[in-house]
């Protein structure tokens, strides 16, 4: 006896066709969902790594930055030192100068010569005083020539220190005299002096 198959093939068919394609869709949406996710993870991982590093770096940066005005303070503060030791070295050279100006002074001044004022400002020296002729002055000018610290002597004043007496004299005592005022008269003079204090003492 033949047995007849009475269903539709094909529409069998076609339901199976169509569930193997919904089958492949899910397979596929789930295999789409699980890549996104495992990407989203790998991404927020590296902006999570990205953005630690960053605040690592601002960390750093913030702490440069505080050790860069640590290490300004600490060279204004040296420069401030370094300026107070320059103070105190130049005091120091300026009073041991003194001693030295005056130790030069008592053994250059010639005998026959008297000083009556000497006036400092800086290094400038200006001496005043009185000799005995004009010889005496010479001898002064060429004993400050040898002095180390003098860079400088300009002789800016010299006049007889009779000249008001003379006034009253007769022209007659005057004329005979003349020759020995201009010989034996004392003479007043001023004396102007570039100094250098970083100069030695009296050469030989």
């Amino acid at each position: 006896m033949i047995a007849i198959n009475l269903l539709n093939w094909r529409e069998k068919r076609k339901i199976i066709q169509n569930n193997r394609f919904f089958f492949m869709i899910g397979v596929v949406t789930a295999a789409c969902a699980a890549l996104i996710f495992v990407i989203d993870m790998f991404i927020n991982g590296q902006i999570s790594e990205l953005q630690a590093n960053v605040a690592y770096l601002t960390g750093e940066i913030s702490s440069v930055q505080k050790k860069i005005e640590q290490i300004k303070d600490l060279e204004t503060q040296k420069d401030l030192l370094l300026a107070r030791r320059d103070v105190v070295e130049k005091l120091q050279s300026s009073r041991s100068f003194e001693v030295k100006l005056f130790d030069n002074l008592s053994r250059v001044v010639p005998g026959g010569v008297v000083l009556t004022e000497m006036v400092r400002k800086e290094n400038q020296l200006s001496m005043t005083g009185t000799a005995d002729n004009n010889a005496a002055v010479s001898a002064l000018m060429k004993n400050v020539a040898r002095l180390r610290w003098v860079k400088d002597a300009k002789l800016t004043e010299l006049k007889n220190a009779d000249e008001k007496k003379d006034a009253v004299k007769t022209d007659a005592a005057k004329k005979t005299n003349a020759r020995a005022a201009a010989e034996n008269s004392k003479v007043e003079f001023k004396l102007e002096i570039t100094m250098d204090p970083e100069g030695g003492v009296v050469t030989k």
